[in-house]
């Protein structure tokens, strides 16, 4: 695997207390969600109701958020990316996203603070649409969701947003035969470069929120990339399609439930 460093540059208030009880496991997540549950969708029963279902998606503390970038400080930690160059995946659409399950130690993330680390086991990959986080106030056109979880069940999201562009050529395997809502098939995506699922070249910006489906888990670590990747327009038309009509009338994306200011921390990242 190829390492991937990405330096964390702390924002105002939470960014030191933040990261230390990061390392320090502390606030475990009780695990993700795969929205298995028919009492939610994005419809009738959406995300202004989920609340009624499962209190915690009326917490103080949910994603997604805006996050105001003028407010970054300097760099505090250092996220490294371990990933494999190709691995197979397991592409599936639960009703609500589409999926991509990793197989086990295809990839990693260790969060590094001075002497301290701690690492996640990348376990999925997903996608929403429009994006779920919004950069000083503005949406994209997809966000994709990396999903990790550490060996105390807490759990890290690396959020990678979206605009129309060249096509995202690492994704283009899994586009090849992208599942619909009712397609209840489970597609095996052979040699999947995860590896450039990451852009090069970026910095990500840490705070603590949630998981944006129900239960709405808090205690999630998440690590927005500041640099916006690109999918081709074919790319998302395909995306945007299967996330349309009754049962999606915005798309597959919660709300913005907060803005971020002064407990958000901003994460270096380059490659070795």
């Amino acid at each position: 695997m190829k390492r991937l460093s990405i330096s964390v540059r702390a924002m105002v208030g939470l960014a030191v207390g933040a990261l230390v009880a990061l390392l320090a496991g502390v606030g475990p997540a009780s695990g993700v969600n795969d929205g298995g549950d028919p009492e939610w969708d994005y419809a009738e029963n959406g995300p202004t109701t989920w609340a009624d279902s499962f209190p915690t998606c009326g917490g103080d503390f949910q994603s997604p958020v805006d996050v105001q970038e003028v407010t970054a400080g300097e760099g505090g930690a250092e996220l490294v990316f371990d990933y494999d160059r190709r691995s197979d995946v397991t592409v599936f659409n639960n009703s609500h996203t589409v999926e991509a399950e990793v197989e086990a130690g295809a990839g990693s993330i260790e969060v590094k603070i001075g002497d301290e680390s701690k690492s996640y086991e990348l376990l999925q990959f997903h996608f929403h649409t429009p994006s779920e986080h919004e950069l000083s106030g503005y949406d994209q056109e997809a966000e994709m969701h990396l999903v990790h979880k550490a060996e105390d069940g807490s759990l890290a999201v690396v959020g990678v947003l979206f605009e129309n562009g060249r096509r995202q050529s690492a994704l283009t395997r899994i586009w090849r035969d992208l599942p619909d809502v009712d397609d209840e098939r489970e597609i095996d995506v052979r040699h999947v470069p995860l590896r450039s699922l990451v852009p090069a070249k970026a910095d990500a910006y840490h705070y603590v929120g949630s998981l944006t489906t129900p239960p709405c888990t808090e205690n999630v670590d998440w690590f927005v990339l500041d640099r916006i990747d690109t999918m081709s327009r074919g790319q998302l038309r395909e995306l945007r399609h299967i996330f349309s009509g009754l049962e999606f009338p915005s798309g597959n994306a919660r709300p913005i439930q907060r803005t971020v200011v002064d407990d958000l921390d901003a994460v270096d990242l380059s490659r070795d």
